[in-house]
């Protein structure tokens, strides 16, 4: 499968790089090459297109628990709040759908699976996600059901303060979320919904932005 979607930073030849302000290099992004410098602001690293045009944030989450364990960094991506999205694996377009989003480099594949793999979609098992959008995945399970194999009993979220408060920041630093479930995607009984409940209820708290855009599935 293509990494094509995946901004991809180049080296120029004769032109050192490395993690500091001002850096130069190429980027590849959809297609297209944009000459681009590391820079750093206040709310972190990213890669700006040297006409000023357009910039990239630098992310990079940690493949487990990186919202509820801090372990990522990012940049700020726009002053506009970002959006949620819902995948659910068992939906007949679920693969075409996360390409298609994650086209967007400030979109991040968060995993709620409590176990991140399918018997019968190997394309959607943890370390083929990996391979295809680290460093924009993470498998968050404290987002998770802790009763997902026991249908009659109640959504119990694993431990969900710490990842709800992580993508929270995300979110109003204008990333997008996409959130991978088991589901079909529109099964109003299953966790997810309480996961986006929960956003929802922290992003209408003090310091969400004026004119945030709507979480949506």
């Amino acid at each position: 499968m293509s990494n094509a979607c995946v901004p991809v930073v180049v080296p120029r030849p004769g032109v050192p790089f490395g993690f500091f302000e001002g850096a130069a290099c190429d980027l590849l992004d959809a297609g297209q090459r944009y000459a681009v410098r590391l820079v750093y602001r206040e709310s972190g690293w990213c890669l700006l297109a040297e006409d000023g045009s357009r910039y990239w944030p630098l992310i990079a989450l940690w493949r487990w628990q990186a919202l509820a364990r801090g372990t990522r960094i990012e940049g700020v991506v726009s002053e506009a709040q970002g959006q949620v999205y819902l995948i659910g694996t068992a939906a007949s377009s679920a693969e075409t759908m996360i390409e298609q989003l994650m086209e967007d480099s400030s979109m991040l594949l968060i995993d709620i699976r409590y176990a991140a793999r399918s018997r019968w979609f190997p394309w959607c098992n943890k370390i083929r996600l990996l391979a295809r959008w680290s460093p924009r995945y993470t498998h968050e399970r404290g987002l998770s059901n802790r009763n997902y194999k026991y249908p009659g009993l109640p959504v119990e979220l694993v431990a969900p303060e710490q990842s709800i408060a992580g993508a929270v920041d995300l979110l109003r630093k204008g990333l997008s979320l996409c959130l991978l479930c088991a589901c079909r995607g529109d099964d109003e009984a299953c966790h997810c919904r309480y996961v986006i409940a929960r956003l929802s209820e922290q992003l209408a708290g003090p310091g969400t932005p004026t004119g945030a855009g709507p979480l949506g599935p």
